[in-house]
Parts: C-alpha cells; structure tokens; sequence
C-alpha cells in the first residue's frame, strides 16, 4: 500500500493511496499539523506537514511510529535485495556451458521449490 501527500492548493494536503483520496493532512488551531485518514485522526502534533503524513501513515499501516515504518522498510528492501541477487546468480549458472556448474543450479532451484521458494 503506498500513501503519498498532495498539495493542490487548498488550505488542506491530500491523502492519497493511488488515486483515492482517503485523507488530509491540515493545520490545527493551535499551529501544530495533523493527519486524519478515513475520517479518523490517526497523528496530531507535528511541527510540519511532512512529518504528520509520516507518523500518520504509519500508524495507518499498524506501525508504531515513523521509525519503526522505516526500519522494517529497510530490513525488506536488505532481504529483496538478496532474493533478486540470489536469483540473478541462479540464472547465470543456469546458463552456463559447464555442465556441472548447470546441474549444480537446476538441484538448487529444485530443492527451492520444494522448500517452498525459501
């Protein structure tokens, strides 16, 4: 699920997920941003607006906070990384002229598959 903030000039940001709007990011009366998503707020008391989406967001998502969000961000993107590398080094050997090295890659991706694609 990917949120991104919109500025179309009104006193409002827009929440969007693709192209629905399901929320806004706005200024309260005492100066401070907030973030209502499907008419809930879910963060209050930003300094900024970038920063109520953010934490907003998050919560949205099941999220503690902001930071938390991240960390798990980062900790899939490590392990696609790895996964598409990994992937990438099976092909390579797949098309190797060694015989050996080919048959070495078809029993990993074999015994992959039967592991379940772990």
């Amino acid at each position: 699920m990917r949120l991104t903030l919109k500025d179309e000039g009104y006193p409002y940001k827009k929440v969007m997920q693709g192209r629905k709007w399901i929320g806004r990011v706005y200024k309260t009366a005492d100066e401070l941003w907030a973030c209502d998503i499907y008419r809930r707020r879910v963060f209050t008391g930003a300094s900024t607006a970038l920063q109520a989406f953010q934490e907003g967001a998050a919560k949205h998502m099941g999220f503690e906070d902001c930071s938390t969000l991240q960390d798990h961000n980062r900790i899939m993107n490590r392990r696609n990384r790895e996964q598409k590398a990994m992937g990438r080094a099976l092909a390579q050997d797949m098309l190797s002229t060694d015989r050996q090295t080919r048959e070495a890659a078809y029993d990993r991706l074999f015994q992959n598959l039967v592991r379940g694609g772990k």
